[in-house]
């Protein structure tokens, strides 16, 4: 698979196996959490997320657990491993510690089946993107005259598209 491109600005994710993209069963493979598993892909797709795996399985135990990934759809840019812009942006230092932005660990969530902050920002997300439709389509129609009503329906296009939500991002 060829690998792909970042920029200095790309969110770095480093995610544990065991207890998060699965059920902690080692040295077994743990039955998978879909939910961290679909939230990790739909960040590498949409947001061009860096995933990279981060584990303390070596050798054989690692190998059964980038298989289980690949068969579960998650693939990552990187295992173990600084991805080599973040390494340049500290002045090609490269330490032991992956660097990230965020670490999933199962230390981090009591349960991932609870309501967790990143559950709860993508249905936040959802919930702007459906506004964000319904105030284009409203800034469209010609019969709402009330300039207090116009301008709350602009405000609200402009937010997202300052922040990318919801359809065109060209102002219009």
């Amino acid at each position: 698979m060829e690998k792909r491109q970042f920029s200095k600005n790309t969110r770095v994710i480093a995610i544990d196996f065991d207890g998060v993209l699965c059920e902690d069963k080692y040295p077994y493979i743990g039955f998978p959490n879909y939910e961290a598993i679909h939230l990790a892909e739909r960040l590498q797709k949409y947001e061009n997320a860096c995933l990279v795996l981060w584990t303390c399985r070596t050798d054989e135990k690692l190998e059964q657990a980038i298989e289980a990934c690949d068969v579960w759809g998650l693939h990552f840019d990187y295992i173990n491993e600084n991805p080599p812009f973040r390494i340049e942006m500290f002045g090609g230092s490269d330490p032991r510690k992956v660097g990230a932005d965020e670490y999933w660990d199962d230390r981090m969530f009591a349960s991932w089946h609870d309501r967790t902050y990143y559950k709860v920002f993508h249905d936040l997300r959802d919930a702007i993107e459906q506004v964000a439709g319904k105030a284009r389509y409203l800034a469209n129609r010609p019969d709402i005259e009330q300039p207090e009503v116009r301008g709350l329906i602009q405000s609200i296009v402009e937010i997202c598209d300052q922040f990318k939500i919801g359809g065109r991002h060209d102002g219009r």
